[in-house]
């Protein structure tokens, strides 16, 4: 619906919704339930945010404060974050190509949805000061990063070898295991 009503074809809104379902993050977290429910909420955010940012309508704005509740309610705050970042920065620019106000309010009801979904996430904060994680310093945090040589299989996953089958390095098979990076929008996740 949303590819539908940013001007794409029938043809254009399926594939988008293939390469969108398909793509290397949604299935590289497959394994993972409430991570890939957060971010298949994230096209149904930006077509709520769209239809309250061009008709300024009140149920517009209860779709966009519920869908923010549903994606806090799946319990993964850090792909919540990156929903509500996305969804601040599209709201943001529609308001600067369209000069409709209305898109700015749909950033209050961003918060608004956050505020309906306090009820767990009030707890959540409560738990995780009281987990083991809570003492973790930043040098853990970063102890499992890649290294930033990494950076350019984004583009060209078999740049450090690998690629036939048979002989890929094993930290290659970490970084790109499911067509993660570019490649894998045009590779459907599959190798």
């Amino acid at each position: 619906l949303y590819a539908r009503r940013s001007g794409s074809s029938i043809a254009g809104a399926i594939l988008t919704s293939i390469v969108w379902q398909w793509g290397g993050f949604l299935i590289g977290q497959f394994s993972h339930v409430n991570i890939v429910q957060t971010a298949a909420l994230l096209p149904w955010l930006l077509w709520a945010i769209d239809g309250f940012g061009k008709r300024g309508e009140r149920k517009w704005g209860f779709i966009v404060a519920a869908i923010v509740m549903l994606q806090a309610f799946t319990g993964h705050q850090q792909t919540l974050a990156y929903s509500l970042l996305l969804a601040t920065a599209y709201a943001l620019v529609m308001w600067r190509v369209h000069k409709r106000t209305s898109y700015l309010w749909s950033l209050m009801l961003l918060g608004a949805g956050m505020l309906l979904a306090a009820v767990q996430m009030l707890p959540t904060y409560e738990l995780m000061r009281n987990s083991l994680r809570s003492a973790s310093s930043f040098e853990f945090f970063t102890s499992f990063s890649l290294p930033p040589r990494f950076f350019l299989t984004f583009f060209a996953p078999y740049l450090f070898g690998g690629g036939d089958g048979l002989h890929a390095a094993q930290d290659q098979e970490a970084v790109h295991g499911r067509g993660h990076g570019a490649d894998g929008v045009l590779q459907g996740g599959h190798r």
